[in-house]
């Protein structure tokens, strides 16, 4: 009682913090990444037209 019957025994929420911590972290690197080289300007793309 107090739980769903379908609820997993361990859900393994440490693992799953993990892997949706890398996975952002790789997506805000590419990002910082692209920014810093030149290829996209945020900058530029900013400014009005």
């Amino acid at each position: 009682t107090g739980h769903a019957e379908s609820a997993p025994a361990r859900p393994r929420l440490r693992l799953k913090f993990l892997i949706t911590t890398g996975i952002a972290a790789v997506i805000w690197l590419a990002i910082y990444w692209t920014e810093q080289s030149g290829l996209i300007s945020f900058r530029e793309m900013a400014r009005p037209g």
